[in-house]
């Protein structure tokens, strides 16, 4: 993670020395039984593919200047679960948020952009999923990409314009950025007037060579 908070992914490396340990960990997790985990495990198996497969496809592609310079991202069947081959809208759309029906979900999956939530810097598993989740949520609510605030006003990342239902529509999303956020923030959330704008940074979050 960088010292503005953000995590990048090494993708020019990965891409000449990290795909065979990545494959055979997309292969591992293809072999797993889905239906012997528990509800918890299930939902931090979705989780890990959505991101390994994210980080798949961008190394495939790269060099790119964002994950939108590829054709029908969302859309592409990446891979084939159960007989079924699945997209990343697959995952996030019928699977993820309209089984579990926890906002927090949006902090854990990765698209590769500087915008979105941090990639995790390891696994999520059954035992670390909760705690990991609130402190997704914490870092990514109490980053400006998340939350600031201008003129008394709030300027939100577009993840809560996007899924405001997710959040309870606008009266939800603040009592959820309040309950996530640190005491400062929680103060200034407290005197803010409404929301203003939402805005998201799409440029792919990769990481400069050397660093």
């Amino acid at each position: 993670i960088g010292d503005d908070g953000i995590n990048r992914v090494a993708y020019a490396r990965a891409k000449k020395n990290g795909k065979t340990v990545l494959h055979a960990y997309l292969g591992a997790l293809r072999r797993v039984h889905i239906l012997n985990l528990n509800r918890t495990e299930q939902k931090a198996f979705w989780i890990n593919l959505y991101n390994a497969l994210t980080v798949a496809m961008v190394i495939e592609f790269y060099p790119i200047l964002s994950i939108r310079d590829i054709k029908r991202a969302w859309d592409r069947k990446l891979i084939r679960l159960q007989g079924e081959m699945l997209s990343l809208n697959d995952i996030e759309h019928r699977i993820l948020r309209p089984i579990w029906r926890d906002p927090l979900i949006h902090y854990s999956i990765s698209c590769a952009a500087l915008g979105c939530p941090n990639l995790a810097q390891q696994a999520y598993t059954g035992r670390d999923l909760d705690v990991m989740l609130v402190r997704a949520a914490r870092d990514y609510i109490n980053h400006p990409r998340g939350v600031s605030i201008k003129d008394n006003n709030l300027i939100l990342s577009k993840i809560y314009g996007w899924y405001a239902d997710d959040f309870g529509g606008e009266a939800g999303i603040r009592d959820h950025l309040t309950r996530y956020s640190s005491s400062a923030l929680e103060t200034k959330l407290m005197l803010s007037e409404g929301i203003a704008n939402f805005v998201y940074n799409w440029k792919l979050n990769y990481a400069i060579e050397g660093r």
